[in-house]
């Protein structure tokens, strides 16, 4: 559990946990590679929820929020799943702002995509390695194996594609509500919340 008196940085994926991932989409049928396929993508209740409920808690001093999403490397010629990524985050965790910019904004909330590693993305975000108080949430081992490594805090978000894949560390089940996963995450991060989830439904 990380130390008090530091600021912790939650960094959450998008694919997989704010959006739901359509395991067949990156199959035989590569419908992931159509023309704007993100802005088609069902959001995942439960994490948007939470996401918006720690935003109203983030401050300079204390917890900041980083959406950190890795591009495939067959979309990285086109700019269309950069800002259709941009796109839906605007549209499902409204009213927040979510520039395109390395600066922590006055929400403390901020929007990055990276076509290298997470691990390296970050250290670039702050400016320094991972600590304990760089938490990433994340359904793919290999990210949250890597994070782990570097020093980072590590937690899954189980998903039903995810369920059977190995990952020895903290975890966030499927059957967890998204009240239960507020608490859990202020008191694995030793942080006092300033709204309860339910406000924000």
């Amino acid at each position: 559990m990380p130390e008090q008196s530091q600021t912790r940085h939650i960094f959450f994926d998008m694919d997989g946990v704010l959006a739901k991932h359509v395991e067949e989409d990156y199959g035989d049928s590569q419908n992931y590679l159509q023309p704007h396929y993100y802005q088609h993508r069902e959001p995942d209740e439960r994490a948007c929820k939470l996401f918006t409920a720690l935003a109203y808690d983030a401050n300079p001093d204390n917890l900041q929020l980083h959406i950190l999403t890795k591009l495939n490397p067959d979309c990285a010629i086109s700019l269309d799943w950069y800002y259709d990524k941009q796109k839906w985050l605007t549209q499902q965790l409204a009213p927040f702002q979510l520039p395109m910019s390395n600066l922590i904004p006055k929400g403390c909330v901020s929007f990055h995509i990276t076509l290298d590693s997470k691990v390296n993305k970050a250290r670039g975000i702050l400016g320094r390695n991972l600590n304990g108080h760089d938490i990433l949430i994340d359904d793919f081992g290999d990210n949250l194996k890597e994070w782990a490594a570097a020093g980072g805090t590590a937690i899954k978000y189980a998903n039903p594609n995810s369920q059977g894949r190995t990952w020895n560390g903290p975890r966030i089940p499927t059957t967890m509500p998204a009240t239960d996963i507020q608490q859990f995450l202020y008191a694995y991060l030793d942080i006092q919340p300033w709204k309860e989830i339910h406000d924000f439904n």
